[in-house]
């Protein structure tokens, strides 16, 4: 009877240890699997992060020039206003109110 159950045992340990390694591939497979989705979303946000990074430079560039004096000569060309001055100076009456 020993001899039977060393077999059982011996035949066991092959079995057992064959499907150790097919558990671990398939673990190695899905941990492979989720890195790589992982790696993608982070591409994507990385692009998306580069993408909004532009686009903030350029709106701190049109930020700067709609303050600047240049942008706001525009402005006032398009209103129709004009750069000459009309300079009107009203003078007092003081004789009128000393003679009374």
């Amino acid at each position: 009877m020993k001899i039977n159950k060393n077999k059982k045992t011996s035949m066991k340990i092959p079995l057992v240890l064959s499907m150790l390694i097919v558990v671990l591939a398939i673990l190695q497979i899905i941990l492979a699997n989720q890195e790589t989705t992982r790696g993608r979303v982070l591409q994507k946000i990385e692009e998306e992060v580069e993408q909004l990074e532009a686009e903030n430079k350029i709106l701190e560039a049109e930020i700067a020039y709609s303050g600047s004096l240049e942008f706001l000569k525009e402005k006032a060309i398009s209103f129709d206003f004009n750069q000459e001055q009309l300079i009107l100076n009203l003078t007092t009456q003081k004789e009128v109110a000393l003679k009374f």
